[in-house]
């Protein structure tokens, strides 16, 4: 139906435990890496994700979009 559903992350703070060192360094190359936990409760769907990273003025550092399907 297109709706966006919200997902909390188990961290939401991408500076703790995702591999960055904050803060970042315009110009310089960051990995980022985080785990999400997907449960046998949810249906089988096809969703596309929609990832987002703010910095502290909730502005957008990245955004996009990832085509994934829970079986």
């Amino acid at each position: 139906m297109n709706l966006p559903v919200p997902f909390p992350l188990p961290q939401p703070d991408a500076c703790k435990g995702s591999g960055l060192t904050c803060p970042l360094k315009a110009g310089e190359v960051a990995n980022y890496a985080a785990t999400l936990p997907v449960l046998k409760s949810y249906p089988k769907v096809k969703v596309d994700v929609k990832w987002e990273l703010k910095n502290e003025n909730d502005q957008d550092l990245v955004c996009i979009m990832i085509p994934a399907r829970i079986h």
